[in-house]
């Protein structure tokens, strides 16, 4: 099973070929579509969807390989906000799929949140706590990874995010900073003079 997203549109094989259904039930009028597979089951698939300006527009599931998708929010933007104030929906968007449930998701944007049916739209973690506690993700969540050897017995999660890496050793429960000697920084301003200088602003 192939899920693509092109021009923000969904496109399906189910086959193993080159043939391509466009997956109509999913909108248009998006700016991003980020998709995960059920590892245990390939029937199953969830789309993370923000509209042009950011903003969540819904979380779609689907039984049949995605083919088509049923939305999993009856009142978007009152459930929860991944994406925050800031409607990061187009920058970060992230979300994955536990190796042992397929009905369990950990969906990241601003901050972390999981789905279960008993359990629905649960916050983990917060960005704006202190860095020391056991509850902080630094801001936009990039991608969520479980590793090859995950298991009940062995419950680890990683997730990568504007702040570096952070790992779980209980599902997603609670985090621990995973950076040494690691530094970053992001030019979101430049300036230049007419001799050539450059300045960046971090």
């Amino acid at each position: 099973v192939i899920i693509a997203s092109l021009n923000n549109q969904a496109y399906v094989c189910t086959s193993g070929n080159d043939v391509f259904a466009i997956a109509s039930s999913i909108p248009t009028g998006v700016s991003r579509l980020e998709f995960a597979i059920a590892p245990s089951d390939p029937n199953y698939a969830y789309c993370l969807a923000a509209d042009v300006s950011g903003k969540l527009k819904n979380v779609y599931k689907s039984t049949d390989k995605g083919l088509t998708w049923t939305p999993m929010l009856t009142l978007v933007g009152t459930q929860f906000q991944i994406f925050g104030t800031n409607n990061s929906g187009s920058y970060s968007n992230s979300l994955a799929v536990f190796p042992d449930d397929k009905e369990n998701l950990l969906l990241g944007g601003n901050d972390l949140w999981k789905y279960s049916p008993e359990q629905p739209w649960e916050q983990l973690t917060a960005s704006d706590v202190s860095s020391l506690s056991p509850k902080y993700i630094h801001a936009y969540i990039h991608t969520i990874v479980f590793p090859k050897n995950y298991s009940s017995s062995n419950p680890i999660v990683f997730v990568g995010c504007d702040g570096g890496i952070h790992k779980s050793i209980n599902n997603g429960m609670d985090w621990a900073i995973m950076n040494k000697n690691y530094s970053t920084t992001m030019c979101t301003t430049i300036g230049y003079s007419s001799f050539g200088a450059v300045i960046g602003g971090t």
